[in-house]
């Protein structure tokens, strides 16, 4: 009874935290999981430049994960674009965090699947 109770509750627990978990929390322990996938020490600078620029600030990484949708993320990218008058090399590598970072949250459980796979930008339209 009392290893049930203590499952039932850590289980609560475990949901709580992954009920939390937003794009500032994930981003260091993602950020540690792409260095270990690469030497490229410039591309990792690069990254973090990008947080900085355009992550740091921005609302969208104190949202929890699991309500980021479609929408919000749609909304979060087109502004990005318009805002900074991005090319479409410069949106590809500017995403990147946002795009591999929920791919990740998959990987760890958190969430089911990534929101941004359904955000559509239509190149001809948007981008220089």
């Amino acid at each position: 009874m009392y290893k049930a109770l203590a499952d039932y509750y850590e289980s609560r627990d475990e949901t709580k935290q992954k009920e939390a978990v937003t794009l500032r929390t994930l981003y260091p322990r993602w950020l540690e999981y792409k260095k270990l996938h690469t030497n490229a020490e410039t591309y990792i600078f690069r990254i973090e430049s990008d947080w900085k620029k355009y992550y740091l600030d921005n609302p969208i990484i104190d949202i929890p994960l699991k309500k980021l949708n479609k929408l919000t993320l749609d909304e979060f990218v087109h502004k990005l674009i318009k805002d900074n008058s991005m090319s479409k090399k410069q949106y590809f590598n500017v995403t990147v965090i946002i795009r591999q970072a929920l791919l990740y949250a998959v990987n760890l459980g958190i969430l089911k699947s990534s929101p941004m796979a359904a955000v559509r930008v239509d190149s001809k339209r948007t981008f220089l």
